[in-house]
């Protein structure tokens, strides 16, 4: 089984990948922090399922393509696509939150 993990790096997204790699899923894990998808990868291992890791900002919309591409030229078909991505905005009531910010934090 083929799944690819947005916001892999951290939180939900990394403990899905984990739990999906107990149970020996091909996890393809995108992220945006190198380092944390590379920590992923160490925890995943005694699992001995397949990785792949991702890193990427979805926030770069002009490289999506670019990134989909390179994507189908490694697996043939997803089976599942866990989307957890998201951009974290300030810390203030909703009320004082440009419009800016607004799209930036639902863009993703």
């Amino acid at each position: 089984m083929n799944i690819l993990i947005t916001g892999a790096s951290s939180g939900i997204g990394r403990q899905a990948a984990l739990t999906y790699g107990k149970h020996k899923a091909n996890i393809i894990a995108l992220g945006r922090s190198q380092s944390a998808l590379e920590m992923l990868d160490d925890d995943l291992t005694k699992y001995n399922c397949n990785v792949s890791l991702v890193p990427f900002n979805l926030m770069q919309f002009n490289l999506i393509k670019d990134m989909e591409q390179k994507l189908s030229e490694r697996i043939d078909h997803l089976d599942v696509l866990f989307l957890n991505a998201a951009a974290f905005g300030s810390l203030t009531p909703i009320t004082h939150i440009t419009e800016a910010e607004w799209n930036e934090t639902f863009a993703v």
